[in-house]
């Protein structure tokens, strides 16, 4: 992924209309974790940091969230620490509790599920 100047400054512009965020993300999937009854147990924001203003992402690597714990607007998202802004499309995906490792490590929700599918191809 090239990192573009120019999109950097327009999206961080239209998140510094709102001061109310930590940290600013894009690139973004909100996650809906679920048990093996496929009953939900929770969320978490997978995204690519634009933006920390506590400064423990860096610019251009990932965050896995904690537990989203409030939705303030559709693109602003709390968790117990952290009120992440979050800019441009977004996707809603719901996934096995048992997937969140793969996401804490980096893998981004559409990658695992390819590899989830790959696995299952007889060979």
């Amino acid at each position: 992924m090239l990192f573009s100047v120019e999109k950097f400054e327009a999206q961080y512009k239209e998140a510094l209309m709102d001061q109310t965020f930590d940290a600013i993300i894009e690139s973004w999937f909100l996650v809906t974790l679920c048990n093996d009854d496929h009953e939900p147990t929770g969320e978490v924001l997978w995204g690519i940091v634009i933006d920390d203003q506590k400064r423990r992402f860096q610019p251009g690597h990932y965050v896995c969230t904690s537990s989203i714990i409030e939705h303030i607007t559709p693109s602003l998202f709390r968790t117990m620490n952290t009120v992440y802004k979050c800019v441009g499309q977004g996707e809603f995906v719901t996934m096995g509790i048992r997937d969140l490792n793969g996401l804490r490590q980096g893998f981004n929700p559409e990658e695992i599920k390819l590899v989830a599918e790959l696995q299952r191809k007889p060979h």
